[in-house]
Formats: C-alpha cells, sequence, structure tokens
C-alpha cells in the first residue's frame, strides 16, 4: 500500500501543478469574458446582471478594431513567411553538411534565441530612423521575422534531421540535381513542420507589442496589440468593458492558430517518427 502510494505521489503533485497553471491562465480569461459583455465593467471580477454588446458596439470601428487587426495580420504574415524560408534555407546545410563552423553558428542562434528583444530596441530604432524605415511595414516584418529565426532554425534543422538521407540519394540516382531534390523530395516531406514554424511565430508576431509600438508612429500603421492602448484615457482610467470585447475579438485568430496547431504537430511528430523507422 505504501508503494503504491510512493508511485502515485509524482502523478498527483504534477496534476496539482497543472490545475493551478490552468487556474492562473483561466482567471484572466474569465475577467476578460465576463467584461466585454458588462457595460459598467471595473477591475474586479463581476458576472453581468444585464448582458450587453455595447462594447462590442464602441470597439468595432474601422479605426478602432478593423484597420489594427488587418495591419496585424500583413505583418503577421509576411514575417512569418519571410522566417519560413530563412529558416529552411539555413537549416538544410546544417542537418546536411558537415561544416566547419556548423556546431559554433548552432551554439550562437540558441543564445540569440534567448535575447529579449526589447533589448534590441533602441540600436534599431536608431537605424530605423537613419534610413527612413520607420512606419515601413516591409521594414518592421523582416526585423520581426529576424526576431523569431534563431528559434525557427533549431526547429526546421530537427524536420529536416528526420528525413532520411537515403531518399536524396535515391532521388540523385534518378538524374536530379540537388534543387529538384530540395524542392521535390525535402521539402514536400517535411511541409508539416514548415506549417508549424509558420504559426509558431505567427502567433509570436501577432502578439508583439513593443517592435510595432516603437517603429510605427502612424497611428493607421498601429497593429491590434497597440491599438489597444486607445482605451486608457489620458486621466489614467481605463475602459475595461471595452478592453475586453477588444481582447475577446484580437485573441481570436491566436486561439484559432493554436487549434491548427495542436492538430498539424501531431501529425507532424507521427511523420518524425515514421521517417526514421
Amino acid at each position: 500500500m505504501r508503494a503504491t502510494a510512493l508511485r502515485r505521489a509524482p502523478s498527483v503533485a504534477s496534476n496539482a501543478f497543472l490545475a493551478f497553471v490552468v487556474l492562473a491562465f483561466l482567471a484572466p480569461m474569465m475577467w476578460m469574458f465576463t467584461a466585454a459583455f458588462n457595460p459598467t465593467a471595473q477591475l474586479s471580477f463581476e458576472v453581468p446582471t444585464d448582458p450587453s454588446l455595447d462594447n462590442f458596439r464602441a470597439v468595432a470601428t474601422v479605426d478602432g478594431l478593423f484597420r489594427p487587426l488587418w495591419n496585424s495580420l500583413v505583418v503577421s504574415v509576411i514575417a512569418s513567411s519571410i522566417t519560413v524560408a530563412a529558416a529552411c534555407a539555413c537549416a538544410y546545410p546544417l542537418s546536411r553538411y558537415r561544416l566547419r563552423f556548423g556546431r559554433p553558428f548552432l551554439y550562437v542562434i540558441l543564445i540569440a534565441s534567448g535575447l529579449p528583444v526589447i533589448s534590441l530596441m533602441i540600436p534599431t530604432f536608431r537605424l530605423f530612423a537613419r534610413y527612413s524605415l520607420t512606419n515601413s511595414v516591409l521594414a518592421t516584418a523582416v526585423f520581426m521575422a529576424a526576431t523569431t529565426l534563431p528559434f525557427s532554425i533549431w526547429l526546421a534543422k530537427n524536420f529536416v534531421d528526420a528525413v532520411p538521407f537515403d531518399i536524396e540519394e535515391a532521388a540523385r540516382i534518378d538524374g536530379a540535381s540537388t534543387w529538384q531534390t530540395i524542392t521535390r523530395v525535402v521539402v514536400p516531406l517535411i511541409k508539416p513542420g514548415m506549417i508549424v514554424i509558420f504559426i509558431f511565430t505567427f502567433i509570436a508576431n501577432w502578439g508583439n507589442f513593443f517592435v510595432p509600438f516603437i517603429l510605427f508612429s502612424d497611428p493607421s500603421k498601429h497593429t491590434a496589440s497597440v491599438a489597444i492602448y486607445n482605451y486608457f484615457n489620458s486621466l489614467g482610467g481605463v475602459y475595461f468593458g471595452r478592453v475586453g470585447a477588444f481582447a475577446l475579438m484580437y485573441s481570436a485568430p491566436a486561439v484559432l492558430m493554436f487549434a491548427i496547431i495542436s492538430k498539424t504537430l501531431g501529425r507532424s511528430l507521427s511523420f518524425a517518427g515514421g521517417v526514421k523507422g
């Protein structure tokens, strides 16, 4: 009996910890949901006695919601696409060739993935201002792609490593060039991994606040993560109900992406286990 209790102790502890994490995330989400339908919402949690859509009507304007969401979508898609292309281009030689500086390069990008983006914003802003790149969607998207590139290279390398080299050798024996082997053999096999990388970086870019806040001075270029500031008035007050409504609609695409990545990640992991066998 005592041995059974000792074996169950780690499981009970892990379940308790997971329950605590769920509650820690669930509490603000419940506040956001109830505040969105409460015209008199405050910082404290309160179930609305008379639910209303007034907060949604107040924020659902072109300048208040739809343009910032569109800006977030454009920047996130461009940045994520650049990241996927660059990460796969870097991952293939790191996986297939014995490069002289391959391992030091991996250590460098591992360290770079841990650098906080905010520490780079002062020199980045000065660089953007010097070359008149502030308010440039493309330049900002390139910089955001660079911030997510180190971690994406590690992910992409793992997916390329999972592709047996024998498949590439068979393609070359059949007369395929290196480029044809990569585009027609390797890329289709790692496509689930590319989707995973795209969605991970999309979610990261979608929720990025500091980069667009500093590099976009034109209000028409503000992303949704910056536009939420409109609901904080100059006297320090907050329109809590509008913040909840805006946050609810702003988080919907990220939740959708998370639902997609859950299925895609499962397929990609089964792919990785299958090709190695």
